[in-house]
This record gives structure tokens, C-alpha cells and sequence, in this order.
């Protein structure tokens, strides 16, 4: 029954409805339970009563999951004839559900690759209108099969022994089949259940050490097979041009918005990190993917030829990755060509959008990364998922990013080229557990699907380059360099379960703890294993400082730094965020970019940023006196003094540099986006504070004081902006509109570099 505790785990109650099922659930729950363990039929209704009690007035999920634990001592201590029979059950409780949690927030159970998970809770979830129930009501009606099957081992009917190996058999094909190793934890399981627990039989040692080896050889054929044994077949990563994108960088000199989806900064993301890229034409040939260890295609808006489908076909067989990119219901016709070029795996495109219960589209609190290494533990933030489409995945497939809390809104034909939906959940539409990232083996290679582009879009990279680029490299190299050391490492590991298991079958609480102890031990294995990469933060690299809890970016359109992220493109210049201070800043970059921190600088900090200008780095340091407080320390170091009056939206600014200012306001092909006439300024603020000190040279003025200086200190520079709001999408510009002149002059400051020549893209 410990599957049924999942849906105490962040079930939310809020209404009276969901008050209503959580009741009925948790009630039913005790009485499964105490029928289980046996209580005592005054128990058993005083359980069940309080249970439902309880799902009316807690006011948490944890407040039921504490009830309820109360209530189950409380009737398993008055039951039991001894403290060793309540250890026993106890531990028994406890580790089960610890073990299923554990196992079902890894990603090791798909209830959104059950069509029977779907049908019931999708037709419940349609009955009471409570659509964050869905991803817990699948939890429960896929867990239930483990719930019967422990019902026919522990219970009334006591299997014999024939019977019980027909369903271990079962249980371990299962995990070979679907990839879901809860089947095979539960063959193990079962396994030690034959050496004490059914007491109807019991089996001699050669048959438990037997049936240890023969779960040996499952384990490891299961690990083996989940695993990415994939051939190298090149060292370079091919992008198949054409399709709804542009592989340009933004311009250097036209101040405007893209139309189309921008990933020309994903060539120069990955070439920085060391990875070698070239183009593929949108017509290739066999000669075109040679060299090509990974080949991404992004938005296709035509089918591919039959010829180019075979050897695109025959390149992932030999080993090759396949990278595909698509988004949201079927948009500029990339639909049909993904799908076309999907026909070999198991997996495909939906017509829709994916779209998240929180506000915004951030996903946040909505999506988890399943069990593999470049995925598990991962949140938005790093994923960069938007608005995409859902995948509709066979068993052939490994989930690697799933929605809990998402529903599937149909697409419209109609609707003009986006063809999306109508933003709105109605009923019928799926509900939880949408697939976001799915991959498949196809022979000695693997095919990898995202149903989104976001997070490899030019404006996404900030935040998402690191997860991009373990994605790009793992695939590239998700081969260990030696086959038979693999298989060595996955048989030594199966043949210690297994005869551990063997080992402590006698002893069921000692069994059970070793089983969590494994379960868990295993987890933390995959998150310490979860790749990271290092990039080259050297020329051409800007790095967005957030070791010290920054204000801004936030998830909200207008405090994004969007367009600060394609100014810097512009200049040919990547930003990345990171927010390992010390590792980072070795690495020398060109430029360090600091925004409105809201944790103090140390002494120890400031002396080595200082170190970094001294050495040659460029710092751009943008804040206000609302951050100055985490700033004081640098700001006392380099001799800055900011004032508490605030100089607000600056309505009277002024370039102060003579050549600056002619350079800038020339460019302007037309008068700032400022609809009011009377806001007189050459450069615009939000937020904007009084800076002074010996050996700043003023850039941008205001009524005789300066907003934005700069100083030379040994072969580098500091820019301070004295403004926390300055470099967000709201006063930079964000969608369709640039704010021309503010962009022109951060990229002027850009433009010079220490020694005081010009920076030319």
C-alpha cells in the first residue's frame, strides 16, 4: 500500500472537492491497510473513520501523511502481541513506502506510458473538474498492480511456489520490456519473500542462490540495456540547416527584433566548450554527415527525400545521435517532417502545447527530470522549457523529462500559422504526466526528442548553456572507451545484489533496510553522477555572475535580460550565468557582469575580482543604493560613492563623452520609442542613483551627476550603472521593440576595449 502514501506527497488540498477525494483516498488506504497487516475490526473502523476525517480538515498534505503514521502506531502497537511484531511491521511500512517514493520521483515508474492510467484517471479527472489530481490518480492506478501483487504473496491465498515463480517470471520480463525497474525490484523483492515470509513453503539454499543469480543476470541485462552503450561514430555535431530558424547572430549594426527563432548563438556556445560543429545544407548527402557524432535538426518545414530518411536511418543504426528539435501544434508546418523523420522510433509529435498550471509558463514546481544522468534533478531553469508539444511515446522509449502538472492543449487548425490552442483547459484534453523529452535506441545509436526549442534558443542560453551542452555532450560521448570493462562493472554489480538479497532473505527487516540503504544509496549515486561541464570562459565569453543571490533576471517578461543576452551576441560575445564564483572567474573571461546582488561581496571576493580587472577583465557592475548594501565592499575598494537620493527614470540624461555622443545619437535612424514628448533624455533609466569618485570618468549624466561611470584599474576596467533596473527587458526592450539608444550605448562600452582600441565583432 505504500504506493497509495505517494498521494500524500505533494497532493494538493485546497478545495472542498480535492478535501473530498484525499478523504475517500486516505480512508481507503486504512482499511487496505489494516485488512493487510490484520487489525482489529474496532481498529480497523476507528482508522478508517479518522482517516477520513483527517483528508477534511488538514490543512497540508504533510498534515495528513503525520495523521495518518499517528493512527497506523497507534493500531499496529494495541494489535501487536510484542514489540518485535510491530518492529517488524513498522519497518516493513516504512521501507516500502520510503522505496516507492524514492523509486517513482527517479523516474523509475511511466504512468503517462499507461493508456489504462490514462483512460480511468482521465475520466475521474473530467468527472470532478480537479485537474491536479490527474498525476497522482496515475500514480495510483499504475501502482496498483504491485499492491495485488503483494496482496497474493502476504495474503489469504498464499500462493504456492510454482505459481509465485510464474509471477516473479512475469515481473522480471516486465522490466525488460517497458524499461520500468520497479518490476525488477519487485522480482528481487519477491524473491526473498520465497526464503522466510510465505510461510507455506520454504526453499532449500541452492534454490535461493539460484534465484540470486538468475535476478543477477536480470538486473544486468536491464542496466545493460537501459544503458548508453552507443558507438562513437564522430567528433563533431552537424546542424541541419533550413526550417523555421535562422543560424545567423543578431546584427551588428540593425537594431531590431528577430522574426524567426534564433540559434545562432548555439554554434558559438558549443565551439566554446570545446566541441567541434559544422553546418549540414538542408539537401545532403552521405558526405555531408561524416565526421558527425551528433546531428540536431531543429523545426524542418519540408519532408525530408527517401534517400536522405535511409541515411539518416542508417547513421543512427551505426551508431550516430540524433538530436530533434520541434515545438507547439504543428507551427509553420513542422509537424508532418518531424514525425516523417521519427517513423523508425516509437515516438511522436502531438498536436498541441504543453502548457503548465503555474503562472507564466515557467514551469516551476510542474516538471521533474527522470532517471538518467543529464536529466535527473534538473528544474526549468536549466531545462528552459517553454510552450511546446507533448510527446506520445511507445515502450520502446525512455521518458527523460516529464509534466506532472500540465495539461495537453489541442491545437486549431485554423488559427493562422501558430495553430494554437485556445490557452485553456477543457475537458477531454490530457491532463499530467505529458511527455516533454524522450529518447530511443535504434540500433547501435540513439534518437533524443524535445518537444520544445526554448532552452536552445540565442535568448534561452544564458541560463540554459550549461544543461544544453551536457546534453550535446553526452550524446556525443555516451560510450564508455572500453565495451568489456562495461560489462565487467554492470555483472559485478548484479551478481553483489543478488547474492545480498540471497544473503539476508532469512532476515526480512534486515533485508528491508538493506533494500532502502540501495534504493537510496543508488539516487544519490545518480545525482553525484549528474554530468557537468566545464566551459573555456575565456575570449568571447561574458559571465553573468550569480553566485551572490542577484534580484533580476526574474521569470516575469519585463525583468528579464533577454535583450541584454542579444546585445552582447551582437558584439559577438555569449553571457553565461553561472554560479560558481571561484572556478569561473579562473578562467579569465572577457567580460564579468554583475547585477543588483542581494548577498554581501567578502573581502576575499572583492580582492580577487579586483585581481581579475587588474589582470585585464572588463566589469560591468549594474546596481542601485537598493543593492549597495552586498556592494559596499567593492564599491569602498575601487573608490566609488553612491548617493541615497534617488535620480528615478533620469529625465534630463546626457552621453557625457563628446565622440560617444555624436557616434551614438548618428546611428539612430529614428527618435527613441519614448511616446511622451516631454521625457528629455538621450539615455533611459528606471531606478537610477548618483555616482562619484577619484578617477571615474562620467559616461551618461543627469543635471550634473553622473549615473554611469567608468575607471581604468591596472590592464582592465569597471563600469558602474547606477541603476538595478537598467539592463532588463523593460528598459531595454523586450519582443517586437528595442530601445535603439540604450542598446547603442552599452554596445559602445562594449566596443572599447582596455587598452582603449576598438572591439570589432
Amino acid at each position: 500500500m505504500s504506493v497509495l502514501g505517494l498521494l500524500l506527497i505533494g497532493t494538493p488540498v485546497t478545495s472542498l472537492t480535492q478535501k473530498a477525494i484525499a478523504a475517500l483516498i486516505l480512508a481507503y488506504m486504512v482499511l487496505a491497510w489494516a485488512v493487510f497487516y490484520g487489525l482489529s475490526p474496532f481498529w480497523t473502523v476507528v482508522g478508517t473513520l479518522s482517516a477520513a476525517g483527517f483528508g477534511l480538515i488538514a490543512p497540508s498534505s504533510w498534515g495528513l501523511a503525520g495523521g495518518i503514521s499517528v493512527l497506523l502506531w497507534i493500531g499496529n502497537r494495541v494489535w501487536s502481541d510484542s514489540l518485535g511484531g510491530f518492529a517488524h511491521r513498522a519497518m516493513l511500512a516504512v521501507s516500502w513506502t520510503s522505496i516507492a517514493i524514492i523509486l517513482e520521483s527517479s523516474g523509475l515508474l511511466y504512468p503517462e506510458l499507461s493508456q489504462a492510467s490514462w483512460t480511468i484517471s482521465g475520466f475521474l479527472t473530467g468527472i470532478t473538474g480537479e485537474r491536479e489530481l490527474f498525476g497522482p490518480m496515475q500514480i495510483f492506478f499504475v501502482g496498483h498492480c504491485f499492491v495485488w501483487f503483494l496482496w497474493l504473496t502476504q495474503g489469504s491465498l498464499r500462493l504456492d511456489q510454482w505459481r509465485l515463480l510464474l509471477v516473479i517470471v512475469s515481473s522480471s520480463l516486465l522490466a525488460i520490456a517497458t524499461r520500468q525497474w520497479l518490476w525488477l525490484v519487485w522480482a528481487v523483492i519477491l524473491v526473498a519473500l520465497l526464503g522466510d515470509w510465505n510461510r507455506g513453503f520454504r526453499l532449500p539454499t541452492s534454490w535461493k542462490l539460484g534465484f540470486a543469480m538468475v535476478s543477477a543476470a536480470l538486473l544486468t541485462i536491464t542496466i545493460y540495456t537501459v544503458g548508453r552503450s552507443v558507438r562513437s561514430v564522430g567528433d563533431r555535431v552537424g546542424i541541419v540547416q533550413g526550417g523555421l530558424k535562422t543560424l545567423d547572430l543578431p546584427s551588428p549594426d540593425r537594431i531590431e527584433a528577430s522574426q524567426d527563432a534564433e540559434f545562432g548563438a548555439l554554434r558559438m556556445l558549443l565551439q566554446v566548450y570545446g566541441i567541434r560543429t559544422q553546418l549540414i545544407p538542408e539537401e545532403f548527402t552521405s558526405q555531408d554527415l561524416r565526421g558527425c557524432g551528433v546531428i540536431i535538426v531543429i523545426n524542418p518545414t519540408k519532408e525530408f527525400s527517401k534517400g536522405q530518411q535511409t541515411l539518416l536511418e542508417r547513421y543512427v543504426h551505426e551508431g550516430g545521435a540524433l538530436l530533434v528539435l520541434g515545438d507547439h501544434t504543428d507551427i509553420g508546418g513542422i509537424m508532418k517532417p518531424l514525425n516523417q523523420l521519427l517513423r523508425f522510433t516509437s515516438m511522436r509529435f502531438n498536436f498541441d502545447s504543453a502548457i503548465p498550471t503555474d503562472s507564466g509558463w515557467q514551469w516551476r514546481g510542474c516538471l521533474r527530470g527522470l532517471l538518467h544522468p543529464d536529466f535527473i534533478g534538473r528544474n526549468n531553469q536549466q531545462l528552459g522549457i517553454s510552450i511546446g508539444a507533448s510527446l506520445d511515446c511507445g515502450m520502446r522509449s525512455r521518458v527523460l523529462v516529464v509534466g506532472d502538472h500540465a495539461w495537453s492543449d489541442i491545437g486549431r487548425p485554423w488559427f493562422g500559422t501558430s495553430r494554437l490552442g485556445d490557452m485553456a483547459y477543457n475537458k477531454g484534453e490530457p491532463f499530467g504526466g505529458l511527455v516533454l523529452v524522450a529518447e530511443e535506441r535504434f540500433g547501435s545509436g540513439v534518437v533524443q526528442v524535445w518537444g520544445d526549442t526554448s532552452g536552445f534558443q540565442d535568448g534561452s542560453l544564458t541560463e540554459t548553456h550549461a544543461q544544453v551542452v551536457t546534453v550535446v555532450r553526452g550524446l556525443l560521448n555516451n560510450r564508455l572507451p572500453d565495451g568489456k570493462f562495461r560489462w565487467l562493472v554492470v555483472h559485478g554489480v548484479g551478481m553483489l545484489a543478488g547474492v545480498g538479497f540471497w544473503l539476508l532473505a532469512a532476515r526480512p527487516t534486515a533485508m528491508l533496510a538493506g533494500l532502502l540503504t540501495l534504493t537510496i544509496g543508488y539516487s544519490v549515486v545518480q545525482n553525484r553522477i549528474s554530468k557537468s561541464v566545464q566551459a573555456s570562459y575565456t575570449r568571447g565569453v561574458a559571465v553573468l555572475d550569480a553566485s551572490h543571490a542577484p534580484s533580476y533576471p526574474r521569470s516575469v517578461p519585463q525583468k528579464r535580460i533577454t535583450t541584454l543576452s542579444e546585445t552582447f551576441l551582437r558584439r559577438r560575445l555569449l553571457l553565461l550565468r553561472s554560479e560558481d564564483f571561484e572556478a569561473t572567474l579562473e578562467g579569465q573571461p572577457e567580460w564579468w557582469v554583475i547585477i543588483a546582488p542581494t548577498q554581501r561581496y567578502s573581502q576575499q571576493k572583492v580582492k580577487r575580482l579586483l585581481d581579475y580587472v587588474n589582470s585585464g577583465g572588463c566589469l560591468l557592475v549594474v546596481g542601485g543604493y537598493d543593492c549597495f548594501p552586498a556592494l559596499w565592499e567593492l564599491a569602498d575598494a575601487i573608490g566609488l560613492k553612491m548617493l541615497p537620493e534617488p535620480y528615478g527614470a533620469a529625465h534630463n540624461s546626457r552621453i557625457a563623452l563628446p565622440e560617444w555622443r555624436a557616434s551614438i545619437l548618428a546611428q539612430i535612424g529614428s527618435v527613441s520609442e519614448q511616446s511622451d514628448e516631454a521625457y528629455d533624455a538621450e539615455i533611459s533609466f528606471k531606478e537610477s542613483y548618483s555616482l562619484f569618485g577619484e578617477n571615474f570618468v562620467p559616461l551618461v549624466t543627469c543635471w550634473g551627476s553622473a549615473l554611469i561611470v567608468q575607471k581604468r584599474i591596472g590592464q582592465g576596467k569597471v563600469v558602474w550603472i547606477g541603476d538595478s533596473r537598467f539592463v532588463l527587458d523593460e528598459n531595454l526592450g523586450y519582443q517586437e521593440h528595442r530601445n535603439e539608444k540604450n542598446i547603442r550605448f552599452l554596445l559602445k562600452i562594449l566596443d572599447e576595449s582596455v587598452e582603449g582600441n576598438t572591439r570589432h565583432p
